[in-house]
């Protein structure tokens, strides 16, 4: 491939970029129903064409803009699970990964709680399902070596895992809400977790 086509490839990827980051915006504060492809290219200030360009259609459009914000969730996950960090030291990681990405992101809070809320029948369903089912491995993995280690109990795991899930959740809708968090939330949060985990060992 030459510069040439390397640079249209790039430009390319940047349209499509913006397309997918102004879509995040605007169905952050609607239903994704509400809002349509001219609607999103008004705000572009591009052509519909353009759009179906880079989409197949509406709902191609709305499923990647999605897809965007859990494939960047997902990277949250992976950098706690080192094996050379303390269990306290990966849920502290975890934490502070979420609030900062929350903080720096607030549309992404609002698309989270909508596909946590999708209905059973709607397009973001699957997509939500695969995010839960990918967050819960990558918890359990952490949590399993720990009760490997001997450092926590199988049951203190187990609870641990939805003790986490709800921290997490409960740091996306104070985002969406415009609270903040104190810089040092995670690590007491991930004290007290081990404390209580190592109590009931």
């Amino acid at each position: 491939m030459n510069k040439k086509s390397d640079n249209k490839v790039l430009r390319g990827e940047k349209i499509k970029q913006k397309i997918l980051k102004t879509t995040l915006g605007l169905i952050a504060d609607k239903d994704p129903d509400a809002v349509s492809m001219r609607e999103i290219a008004k705000k572009l200030n591009i052509t519909k064409p353009v759009l179906y360009y880079y989409f197949k259609n509406k709902n191609d459009l709305v499923k990647q803009s999605f897809t965007e914000v859990s494939k960047k969730l997902m990277e949250l996950r992976k950098e706690p699970s080192k094996d050379d960090l303390s269990l306290e030291n990966q849920i502290a990681l975890l934490l502070k990964n979420h609030i900062a990405f929350f903080c720096k992101i607030p549309n992404a809070a609002k698309c989270a709680l909508k596909m946590m809320a999708s209905s059973e029948h709607g397009p973001l369903k699957k997509i939500a399902d695969e995010l839960r089912d990918r967050n819960q491995a990558i918890l359990k993995q952490i949590l399993l070596k720990s009760v490997q280690k001997g450092e926590i109990h199988q049951a203190c795991a187990k609870d641990m895992l939805h003790i986490i899930s709800g921290i997490i959740e409960h740091i996306i809708i104070e985002s969406k809400k415009g609270t903040g968090f104190d810089s040092k939330f995670h690590q007491r949060a991930a004290r007290f977790l081990c404390a209580g985990a190592k109590q009931q060992g």
